[in-house]
């Protein structure tokens, strides 16, 4: 199944290019672990929607899954239960607006990673997401991580066109 990975070049632009998803890419990925449970996902597809001054846009198949872990013991691998349907999700790899995004239950949802500046809890499995979409890493050290790929996230740009993003696509067209 063929896919595209986003790699970054300076600040501002970027370098893209289509390449064969590896057999890894498949693999389970942890979302995040919090109160003996851990969200995970495997990517079923990837697609590069598009590209603009800001950033790149791309669209994720995902398949979610949890597992329990009624010790509090994180370090134990559990049985995964996954999902019945698999999710689609948008990422906008970018180094002043990353952003992932989704819709649950009609709602749609825009996640702004304040990468290098603490990325809240409720938010750590879209960080996890948009490391391996973004950059085809885990991020272990968030501001080991930032500083590596010169992230510098805007809070106040994310405000000014938050509003203005009413479906994924519509980050491509902002001024």
């Amino acid at each position: 199944m063929g896919g595209r990975f986003c790699l970054w070049s300076g600040l501002t632009t970027f370098a893209v290019f289509a390449t064969s998803l590896s057999a890894g890419v498949f693999e389970p990925r942890l979302g995040n672990c919090h109160m003996e449970a851990c969200s995970w996902y495997r990517e079923l597809q990837r697609d590069l929607l598009g590209t603009s001054n800001r950033g790149a846009l791309y669209e994720v198949n995902l398949l979610g899954g949890t597992s329990h872990h009624p010790d509090g013991r994180y370090d134990r691998r559990r049985p995964i239960k996954w999902n019945a349907r698999p999710n689609r999700t948008y990422v906008f790899c970018s180094k002043t607006l990353p952003i992932v995004m989704t819709t649950y239950d009609s709602t749609f949802q825009k996640d702004f990673l304040e990468i290098g500046r603490g990325v809240i809890g409720a938010y750590l499995s879209s960080l996890s997401l948009y490391g391996n979409v973004c950059h085809n890493t885990a991020i272990t050290d968030e501001a080991n991580f930032a500083e590596t790929f010169g992230y510098k996230p805007s809070i106040e740009q994310f405000e000014a066109l938050d509003s203005k993003i009413k479906q994924p696509t519509d980050i491509l067209d902002l001024p």
